[in-house]
């Protein structure tokens, strides 16, 4: 029995900015929480470099995941740690092996998991 942790491997910048600069978390658009982002190499340089830091460490998660080579079937689209997990688990366990694994029911109805959840 197992329950992943259910986290997409993609900067999400109102959660990273929110508690750190509310002007910027509660932007009232992308464009416009963009713009105060960019501003910050002159506001806040440290908080700046901080969000770029975690933009690279997501950034080059996603890519060692899609092109591993491991993760064939669930490394599409905006990765979700659920799906990776959950190709993992079928490819260890036996053949006469079972399992359980607690998932939101998208890796049976999301576009990026359907050939995971075909086989």
């Amino acid at each position: 029995m197992g329950n992943p942790p259910w986290e997409r491997i993609k900067l999400q910048e109102k959660e990273f900015i929110g508690g750190k600069d509310e002007s910027i978390a509660n932007a009232r658009n992308k464009a416009e929480r963009t713009r105060l982002i960019k501003k910050l190499a002159q506001t806040n340089p440290n908080l700046l470099q901080q969000f770029e830091d975690e933009k690279h460490f997501a950034e080059a998660q996603s890519k060692f995941i899609r092109e591993s080579g491991r993760f064939p079937l669930t490394a599409k689209g905006d990765i979700n740690t659920y799906a990776i997990f959950d190709e993992t688990v079928r490819d260890i366990i036996n053949n006469n092996g079972r399992c359980g694994v607690i998932v939101p029911t998208g890796i049976a109805t999301d576009n990026t998991t359907k050939d995971f959840f075909g086989i």
